[in-house]
């Protein structure tokens, strides 16, 4: 794989520094003026054409949030996505579920991440499909800016009808994780572009009330199996 970084107009020391310093390392960082609104993301398409144009035929590309972590994803997560997004023609990029199970329910906006996301995802029955080398569960949905293979040739635009694959091939949203905030983020960033670490945001929605009491999630067993669990959110337990 090869990483290009698009900078919309960071100006935060720290950032900065980590730019110049993968920068230095060799990776192509791509800085642009500030956004102003989320559609502005778009502009990113920008990026993927001027990095293909030398290519005699565009690859398949992965557009991702710089907070997203696919770390809890099994080593053949790409060849997974690959594979599936060359079964499923119908859809332009196929990228991971952003698991809800391991939010601190100390976090301020836990019932506001879990209601958005129940609602738009973790509320839906799995579909499976057996690939090569295993059987995958997945949901058709929309993919924004998050971790998403996209298919080589095509523009990138947010929005795009995709596929979301569980476990084990699932992400983190960092954002998500009080551990793995800052402050400086916080009081800085745009609630219009990047809400969920946004200091305003937090305010307006903490204590929201949750209208669901469960969800459904996805387990692979030792044995390679895949059970689904019901899990009920009150007291943890799984049916």
């Amino acid at each position: 794989t090869e990483v290009v970084i698009h900078d919309n107009g960071s100006d935060d020391y720290n950032t900065l520094l980590t730019l110049n310093n993968l920068s230095q390392q060799g990776i192509k960082v791509v800085q642009r003026p500030k956004i102003a609104s989320a559609a502005e993301l778009n502009n990113i398409d920008e990026t993927i054409t001027a990095h293909f144009e030398n290519w005699s035929e565009p690859q398949n590309y992965v557009v991702t949030d710089c907070d997203i972590s696919v770390s809890p994803c099994e080593y053949n997560f790409l060849e997974v996505l690959d594979e599936m997004l060359n079964r499923f023609h119908s859809v332009g990029c196929i990228g991971p579920m952003l698991q809800i199970h391991d939010i601190s329910k100390s976090n301020p906006i836990y019932n506001k991440i879990l209601d958005l996301h129940i609602r738009q995802f973790w509320g839906k029955y799995p579909c499976f499909e057996a690939l090569s080398d295993t059987l995958v569960a997945y949901q058709f949905a929309l993919i924004d800016t998050t971790f998403a293979l996209h298919r080589g040739g095509d523009r990138f635009a947010r929005l795009k009808k995709g596929i979301r694959t569980y476990a084990p091939y699932e992400a983190r949203h960092l954002d998500w994780y009080e551990e793995e905030q800052e402050d400086s983020y916080k009081e800085t960033s745009n609630s219009s572009i990047s809400h969920w670490g946004n200091q305003s945001f937090i305010e307006k929605v903490k204590g929201a009330p949750l209208p669901y009491d469960h969800f459904i999630r996805v387990k692979r067993m030792a044995n390679q199996s895949l059970i689904v669990e019901k899990v009920l959110i009150n007291d943890t337990s799984k049916s």
